[in-house]
């Protein structure tokens, strides 16, 4: 039969399995930034402190093994690089083996910002 003691534990279960209970606060949506290379050449992109600071030390002519132990994607002509960030100020480096752009990006929790490396050397917001 249906005790008091049953119907307790039914109600217990149910307020403790509830979405409303579990984890108030959400999840934290990750900052992100999208590196589009506009250039008719692949580039090399690093993203972040530690990436930049190994980017320094690579050769003149790095192989992509070199680039991505160094912490950098490749990113071919007309493609996007998507890259979760932490908020705050990133470092963000692209170059084409001769060219280099170094910009320092400022960006808040949730948000994401586009930058293109161009023809001219340069990052342009889009």
């Amino acid at each position: 039969m249906f005790s008091r003691r049953m119907f307790m534990a039914l109600v217990a279960l149910l307020v403790f399995a509830s979405p409303s209970f579990a984890g108030s606060g959400g999840a934290k949506k990750d900052a992100t930034i999208i590196v589009r290379n506009d250039k008719a050449v692949p580039i090399a992109v690093f993203v972040g402190q530690t990436a930049v600071a190994n980017a320094q030390g690579l050769p003149p002519a790095p192989t992509q093994a070199q680039i991505e132990a160094a912490g950098g994607v490749i990113v071919n002509p007309g493609n996007e690089l998507n890259t979760k960030v932490v908020a705050g100020t990133i470092p963000v480096l692209a170059s084409d083996m001769v060219n280099n752009a170094l910009i320092n990006v400022t960006i808040g929790k949730a948000k994401t910002l586009r930058y293109a490396f161009t023809n001219g050397n340069v990052f342009v917001a889009y």
